[in-house]
């Protein structure tokens, strides 16, 4: 063999050595990019975990419960606002009707007090004030008075409690005309909104569990990519051992020269080792490209899922905008606003029902003083008839004016016990109007309304916002699966490499040996020296093809000896 071709074999390692290295950093790089988008992977699918515990079925479906109930109670309102007008009207009357005896019990107070007046002026005869009716008529127009000034004070209360009434049926006529304008539109959007934001948290939660699916093949098919690189190593061992036959083999032959080996036995060693490397050399790029080919495409495969996987999420926010969160937030504010005046009117109710208790107390204080003036004044009149009976013809004009006191102050009594029947009834329209106010549920509704809403803001905020993140981690894969692939490229500037050395070694080895009789010995040598590099069963498989057949061996042996 020619110098020129012993010097293409240190060419061919040289070019092998290139080829090794580029195999090594592009694995390498290859590998750390994979490793890269696991990573990322990770992070979406942590991501996904977080939504799925933001967007508990049970907390959304029961939020959206609740937000239907509660739309469903408003549209209960008109008739409960109607009984509730009703019952203060109720109220309202029972007071005009106490209004009417108190006034009718201030007349009667009046007549008696002209009465007291005219027994003081008939008294003053000299007959009379043997009896003193001046002084008498005095203290009964003390009495009077004194239930006067307790009428007086009954009629302030009723004031106040006439002006809370007022007040709270003007806002219930209020409130009656905005349950018109707002009812049942209000209540039928919230409940609209309610549905379509489940819906949306339904197919949110399916879109999720989609992309945690195809993220978790994706992740399970880079496991396998990164598992396949190991070609990469195998390679690289494989093509060191070609190597490290060519430096073996430049070793032989120059010793074997030395020894004096004539040029036919060397050029027939050289070309022997020569094609073992070939074919060594040749298996290892075709097995080297048909795994990278299996790699591409398993990566393919995966940008495919990647694509999948961007589609789905995209598809999912282009119509995500909260899931109908802020049309729902619009019909909860004027759900609000109507509980706000509810509560407002349940507060007045139950204020008017408080406000009519104590002024009941209190006015029946003021009928018991008023009976009890109608008793004393009752009393005067007996001792002024007994008086003026003494009096002979004298005394009967005093004693028509005590007939008709007592005559008085009978009515008043009667007056006074229809006044206790009137307190009495305003005491029952009190208590209905106050049992009608419904303070606790109105309060119900709005802690409902404000937890259903934060609960679907919390969930629906989550997917606006993260929703983004997700999505920037899908494009994250996708790029950087491009980029492994780019790095996995090894047709044009190894694969083919590795062929042309290929093509090389088969023409240094030219045609098969057939006799190697003569070379045996120093053949044997360099096959167990090349045979002990090897780390792999294909190179073992494809050494035996060149073993030396065992006849031969012996011959070589038996001429030695």
């Amino acid at each position: 063999m020619a110098i020129g071709d012993h010097q293409a074999g240190e060419e061919i390692a040289e070019r092998l050595e290139q080829a090794r290295s580029k195999i090594e950093g592009k694995f390498s790089q290859a590998g750390a990019v994979l490793e890269s988008t696991l990573t990322v992977l990770g992070r979406a699918l942590e991501l996904l975990s977080q939504l799925n515990r933001v967007m508990g079925a049970r907390a959304v479906e029961g939020a959206t419960q609740d937000l239907v109930s509660t739309s469903a109670e408003f549209n209960s309102l008109p008739a409960l606002l109607v009984a509730r007008n009703a019952h203060l009207g109720g109220l309202e009357k029972a007071r005009r009707t106490l209004s009417s005896h108190i006034e009718e019990m201030r007349d009667l107070l009046k007549y008696l007090l002209v009465f007291a007046m005219n027994l003081k002026i008939a008294g003053s005869g000299s007959a009379a004030q043997t009896y003193d009716f001046s002084d008498f008529a005095e203290e009964m127009k003390s009495r009077l008075g004194q239930g006067g000034a307790d009428l007086d004070e009954f009629d302030a209360r009723l004031e106040d409690l006439d002006h809370q009434i007022r007040k709270a049926r003007a806002f219930e006529t209020h409130l009656l005309e905005q349950a018109d304008r707002m009812l049942p539109s209000v209540p039928d959007q919230l409940t609209k909104d309610a549905v379509a934001i489940g819906q949306y948290h339904r197919h949110a939660t399916k879109m999720m569990s989609e992309v945690s699916r195809l993220a978790q093949k994706i992740q399970s098919q880079i496991f396998n990519v990164l598992s396949s690189l190991q070609i990469g190593d195998i390679t690289r061992q494989r093509i060191e051992h070609i190597q490290s036959g060519l430096t073996l083999l430049s070793d032989a032959r120059a010793a074997l020269m030395s020894n004096g080996m004539s040029d036919d036995a060397c050029d027939r060693f050289d070309r022997y080792i020569y094609g073992l490397l070939a074919h060594q050399l040749h298996d290892t790029a075709e097995t080297f490209s048909l795994d990278t080919k299996h790699m591409a495409e398993m990566i393919a495969e995966i940008s495919v899922d990647t694509d999948q996987l961007l589609r789905t999420q995209l598809d999912f926010s282009n119509g995500a905008e909260g899931g109908g969160l802020r049309s729902l937030e619009s019909s909860v504010a004027q759900a609000l606003e109507l509980v706000a005046d509810l509560e407002r009117s349940a507060e007045g109710a139950s204020l008017v029902h408080l406000a009519t208790t104590k002024a009941v107390k209190e006015l029946e204080t003021c009928v018991d003083s008023v009976k009890n003036v109608k008793e004393d004044v009752q009393f005067m009149a007996i001792n002024t008839t007994v008086r003026c009976s003494r009096l002979g013809d004298a005394g009967k004009p005093l004693e028509v004016i005590a007939v008709e006191v007592r005559h008085y102050a009978k009515k008043l009594e009667s007056t006074s016990e229809a006044t206790r029947s009137s307190l009495h009834a305003l005491t029952i329209a009190a208590a209905q109007s106050g049992g009608l106010s419904d303070h606790d549920n109105h309060a119900s509704a709005r802690t409902k309304l404000e937890s259903a809403v934060a609960c679907l803001r919390g969930a629906a905020n989550a997917i606006e916002n993260d929703l983004t993140t997700l999505t920037s981690r899908g494009q994250e894969v996708a790029s950087s699966l491009r980029n492994a692939m780019s790095k996995l490229n090894f047709e044009a500037d190894l694969v083919s490499v590795v062929s042309d050395e290929v093509n090389t070694l088969m023409a240094l080895a030219g045609a098969t040996v057939t006799t190697t009789e003569d070379i045996c010995e120093p053949l044997g040598e360099i096959l167990n020296r090349i045979a002990s590099l090897y780390t792999m069963a294909k190179e073992r498989e494809v050494h035996a093809r060149f073993a030396l057949p065992a006849n031969e061996i012996e011959d070589e042996n038996r001429a030695a000896a």
